[in-house]
């Protein structure tokens, strides 16, 4: 693994583990449905709106990093992961737009994501950035270390 990938994958992680705790202390228990109740230590008070998309932008940022990491950083895998992880973002976001009926061949895990999950145009521009983001660094490290 190089110093770069090294990097990356140190950022990828850090990034992870803040993401992590935005939902822990700053999310209502109701809006994050892989967390038990009991393990969700505050409510959002007196944020801004925009902070609710930032989930869009940090899955696409930390998961284009560490998919990086471990495969390598040719520009082609550079662009291409990132944009991979926001399709991947934006199945989820317009998942959410889907009824019922739509819905019923889902699993259950998906379902009940799309079923319950509001869609929100600025989570796709916020995944747009993830994934800006993810390239610039990416592309930055590459060129400085490699």
């Amino acid at each position: 693994m190089s110093k770069s990938e090294r990097l990356l994958a140190a950022c990828g992680v850090s990034s992870l583990l803040l993401g992590g705790l935005g939902y822990l202390f700053f999310r209502p228990s109701h809006s994050v449905w892989f967390v038990p109740d009991w393990l969700v230590l505050g409510q959002a008070r007196g944020l801004p709106e925009l902070f609710y998309n930032l989930p869009a932008l940090i899955h696409v940022f930390v998961f284009s990093l560490l998919s990086l990491a471990f495969i390598g950083l040719s520009k082609v895998k550079i662009w291409g992961v990132s944009s991979l992880w926001f399709l991947v973002n934006l199945g989820f976001e317009l998942g959410q737009t889907l009824n019922d009926e739509a819905l019923m061949n889902f699993p259950d895990v998906l379902r009940r994501y799309f079923l319950y999950g509001t869609f929100d145009p600025n989570d796709i521009v916020f995944a747009v950035v993830g994934a800006g983001l993810a390239i610039s660094l990416s592309l930055f490290l590459r060129g400085k270390y490699d």
